[in-house]
């Protein structure tokens, strides 16, 4: 026994691993010969301290051995990993295990059960950590010894003490094994001695336990943590960097509410951090450490100050960089480490770029080494971080080819770095394939966010894969509820940008979107513009999800940015949706940028002004800044004068296009508001006095006509801008002339010199102004573009001439003396659907309209010039099919028979008292014959307006016809307006 007992002290002189090996394998050969080759039923004491002592001083030279054959060079004569597992070790440990099996653990102590536990599973290895190659899953322990410790350390755990817990727990965790019983006891055991832990045994033992998620450790965790109350603060300040690495890590895998005291612990782990990191300079954290306090930092939601996250990624530059090694004499960095960092600083949005630079590098250098999960978080917190590198991103590529053609990543995994390839902008067909394919086989089983983001990286890579698409929309549409609004935000965009039309499935997305904005649920403004701009993209009138986004719209001031903002409007110009509430609350988030304005709350309600003065209603051909809504001027349009004589400039982050989006939807909707058109001129005024030569560039200066354009729509005259601009655009267009760009009749030019010449005949018919002094073969050239551009005739359109060419050829009634010219062109090039020529000479012209023309809108707004006068309530059978959100409101007489009727060209936007937007479809068949007149409020947009006006401005008598009304109701208004010709 003596001799055993000097084997044992000769434990703590061995300094390599070899030694150990052949000290434990002398020991274990005595025992033997003591035993005469038969083990006994119950060891002695001395012989379990041995055997324990044993596994744990080789669990920590095998550790010491690997870290150091990390920094050591290759002509090092020290004990590599190569050398810790051999043949004798194996016959060593398999020695031990037999010991240990047959005697069921019989006379082993509670600290010789949890120092083997933990050796067992060091020598098995964390998975965090860099491990020999044959250090794999149960190599050194098996189920039998496994059992035989765990069972004893149950039955005996009631004489554990604090640091054989903490051992036991930690071990468990690491060999990743959900043994409730165990686990249950040991924190049972735990609390109630509590006060003898250390602040390492304490972090050791939550850690662990949060490791695990099992939820009897879930209750019992929530129970340490209240149970130290006031010693959680004390306790954190006693840790070291590691130990509060570690409690982080605890909270933060924690699967049940937070303790009590959150706040306090959360202030007192920061102030921590930052002692740690900012007083003492990081000293003894590694890498692994490091990733592990981001992590946790990151999963807990706890952004720290600036200043730590900029010295973490100081570190992080330390750690990853090719002379890491020279720097710190700490373990080497692990690809899970450099993952998990990247990954975190991009979930705590910290830029970082040497850090983040430093991570790419060390994955260029080595990207085989990073598995299926660690590869995907990587590439994710790179993508994240909007960083480039060719070098990073060929890299990527292959690794991500050789896992997914390997079918190594899991359905999140692939996921993951779908999102991340479309995120880079990195096009490789044979990824994508590869990658879609996993999701392919997968789909039904993919979350709200993972099908969101599989359809936005679709339309970001312009993949083809409808019949993933389709697959997809099975799947929406069962589970349209569960996506929140910033999901819906991005699958709004993505099946616009794809152009996948799916009526049912946009009626059920529009829906959910419509109900959670109307719950109250807050929408940001990316989102907002993402749903708007994709139903104007698609020219889905949802008319309950455009009055929900007026109602959120109201509820809090809209801090967007400027492309939100022109996306948000133009959304609505393309819609033709004028819906004065979200105009004026859009304007107001357009001042906001300006240096002047503040924030404003919406009274969906109550329509009002802006900051600078009211929108002033409908843009009506008889409409001026002085007229009022309810009492409409019957003149033609008078040139207008801004009324605000404040002065606001936009800031440079509107670009050109933003400017000339925001007119263009002021324009197309007839809308004005005078705070926002003045710092929209004085604006580009500043720009073009800035900057001479803006109009000779080439496609960058287009928006200099939409911008004219859009002014002239507004009949917005007396400002210096439109001079301005009518040079600028003078310029562009006789560099493209000079050029040679414009010779061909379709070339792609057409439409930005239509908008100039539109642009010019409103000034000169209409804005009270004297001509432009422009060259005339460029007015010539403007003018000759207009007139060829191709004119789309209609069904309605062709009906209704066969109609009128029977009219006049009847000669019967009114139609006597006339005759009908179809496609009639003025002398300012304007193309006239029909025009009747009477038998003084005069002419009638006459526009079918179909939907297309007109605006929908709050029907209180209409001017008196934007109502058509019917004689009977009947409409043609096909208008539904036609215009399927025609609202027909009625507001019968006394009688039931007789009133005056409203009906609304497109769905008839209506706020009652509470503010709510609500429609109703009703038909009218009038029986009786009887003599029902009605008004129809119809408000053509801003281009049919302005054809109607320029038209009246050069002596035409102008009848628009739209194309809901009956046959026979068409029929009248032309006779209507012959009789009022021949009376004049």
């Amino acid at each position: 026994m003596s001799r055993f007992n000097s084997l044992k002290r000769q434990l703590n002189l061995c300094t390599s691993s070899s030694q150990l090996i052949c000290l434990i394998k002398a020991a274990m050969q005595l025992k033997q010969c003591r035993d005469e080759g038969v083990m006994t039923k119950r060891m002695s004491a001395e012989c379990w301290d041995f055997i324990s002592m044993s596994v744990w001083k080789l669990a920590k030279l095998q550790a010491a051995s690997h870290n150091h054959n990390h920094h050591s060079n290759r002509n090092s004569r020290e004990d590599g990993p190569g050398e810790v597992v051999e043949g004798m070790k194996e016959e060593v440990l398999h020695l031990m295990k037999e010991a240990i099996v047959s005697t069921s653990g019989a006379g082993a102590a509670p600290r010789d059960l949890s120092l083997l536990m933990w050796g067992f599973a060091k020598l098995q290895g964390e998975p965090r950590e860099v491990l020999p190659a044959a250090a794999g899953a149960g190599v050194f322990i098996d189920g039998d010894v496994y059992g035989v410790l765990a069972e004893a350390s149950t039955k005996a755990m009631r004489a554990f003490k604090a640091q054989d817990i903490a051992n036991t727990l930690q071990a468990v965790s690491i060999l990743q094994l959900r043994d409730e019983a165990l686990v249950t006891v040991a924190l049972q055991r735990a609390l109630s001695i509590m006060d003898t832990f250390t602040p390492q045994g304490i972090t050791t033992v939550l850690s662990s336990a949060a490791k695990l998620q099992l939820p009897p450790a879930a209750t019992l965790m929530n129970s340490l943590f209240d149970q130290l109350g006031e010693r959680n603060s004390h306790l954190v300040a006693e840790c070291d960097a590691r130990g509060l690495a570690t409690l982080l890590q605890a909270l933060a895998a924690r699967p049940t509410e937070p303790c009590s005291d959150r706040l306090r612990l959360r202030e007192a782990m920061l102030s921590r951090l930052r002692v740690l990191l900012t007083d003492k300079g990081g000293d003894g954290l590694s890498s692994a450490d490091g990733a592990l306090t981001l992590w946790s930092l990151a999963t807990l939601g706890w952004r720290p100050a600036d200043d730590v996250l900029q010295r973490l990624g100081d570190l992080s530059v330390k750690w990853y960089t090719t002379t890491s090694s020279l720097l710190y004499g700490g373990p080497a960095p692990s690809p899970r480490d450099a993952a998990t960092t990247i990954w975190s600083l991009a979930k705590l949005d910290c830029h970082h770029r040497p850090a983040a630079h430093a991570i790419m590098s060390s994955f260029v250098r080595q990207p085989y080494d990073y598995g299926p999960q660690p590869f995907s978080m990587l590439v994710w917190g790179v993508a994240k971080l909007g960083l480039r590198s060719q070098d990073f991103q060929a890299a990527l590529a292959n690794v991500a080819l050789k896992h997914a053609s390997a079918q190594q990543l899991s359905l999140h995994q692939a996921v993951l770095v779908i999102w991340s390839v479309a995120a880079l902008d990195h096009r490789n067909s044979a990824l994508n394939k590869e990658l879609f394919a996993i999701v392919r086989k997968g789909f039904l089983h993919l979350t709200p966010q993972q099908v969101a983001n599989v359809v936005w990286s679709i339309a970001r890579l312009k993949a083809k894969e409808e019949p993933l698409l389709a697959s997809l929309a099975i799947v929406l549409k069962k589970n349209a509820p569960a996506f929140t609004l910033q999901q819906l935000g991005s699958l709004f965009w993505a099946l616009a940008t794809l152009k996948w039309r799916d009526d049912a499935l946009f009626a059920l997305l529009c829906a959910e979107a419509a109900k959670q904005l109307r719950s109250g649920k807050s929408a940001d403004a990316q989102v907002m513009s993402n749903i708007l701009g994709a139903l104007g993209e698609l020219g889905i009138r949802d008319f309950d999800l455009l009055g929900a986004a007026v109602a959120s719209m109201g509820r809090q001031p809209m801090r967007m940015t400027p492309p939100n903002l022109a996306n948000t409007l133009v959304a609505y110009a393309r819609l033709q949706h004028r819906d004065e509430p979200a105009l004026t609350a859009l304007s107001d988030a357009v001042l906001l940028h300006g240096n002047r304005g503040s924030g404003s709350r919406l009274s969906a309600q109550q329509p009002r002004g802006g900051m600078y003065g009211s929108p002033y209603g409908l843009l009506s051909d008889n409409s001026s800044p002085d007229s009022r809504r309810d009492a409409p001027s019957t003149q033609e349009e008078k040139p207008t004068t801004p009324t605000s004589t404040t002065t606001t400039r936009l800031p440079p982050s509107f670009s050109g296009q933003h400017l000339a989006s925001i007119l263009y939807s002021f324009g197309n909707l007839r809308y004005r508001h005078e705070g926002v058109l003045s710092a929209l001129a004085d604006t580009i005024l500043d720009r073009i006095d800035a900057n001479p030569s803006l109009g000779y560039g080439g496609a960058d200066d287009e928006w200099l006509y939409l911008a004219l354009w859009g002014f002239a729509m507004c009949s917005y005259w007396d400002h210096s801008v439109i001079p301005a601009l009518f040079k600028a655009v003078a310029r562009h267009s006789t560099r493209l002339r000079d050029k040679g760009l414009l010779d061909d009749s379709g070339n792609t030019h057409s439409r930005i010199l239509n908008q100039a010449y539109q642009a010019l005949l409103a000034q000169h018919r209409l804005g009270g102004r004297p001509p432009i002094d422009l060259p005339r073969d460029l007015i010539n050239l403007w003018k000759r573009k207009f007139v060829e551009q191709r004119i789309v005739v209609s069904s309605f359109h062709h009906s209704f001439i066969t109609r009128l060419r029977g009219l006049v050829t009847a000669g019967q009634h009114e139609g006597a003396g006339w005759t009908v010219q179809v496609e009639h062109r003025t002398e300012d090039g304007l193309s006239v659907d029909a025009v009747l020529i009477g038998p003084q000479h005069r002419g009638i012209a006459i526009e079918c309209n179909g939907p297309s023309h007109y605006l929908t809108f709050h029907a209180s707004h209409a001017a008196q010039d934007d109502c058509v006068e019917l004689e009977h309530l009947t409409f043609c059978a096909a208008s539904d099919e036609e215009f399927p959100h025609a609202h027909r409101g009625a507001d019968t007489g006394a009688d039931g028979k007789k009133g005056r009727v409203r009906v609304a060209v497109g769905e008839l936007a209506r706020y009652d008292a509470a503010g709510s937007f609500h429609h109703k479809i009703m038909r009218h068949d009038d029986a009786t014959g009887g003599g029902v007149t009605c008004a129809t409020p119809c408000l053509l947009n801003g281009s049919s307006a302005w054809k109607r006006s320029v038209l009246r401005a050069g002596g035409w008598d102008v009848v628009a016809v739209p194309s809901f009304v009956s046959e026979e109701e068409s029929v009248r208004m032309i006779e209507r307006a012959m009789r009022g010709h021949h009376t004049r």
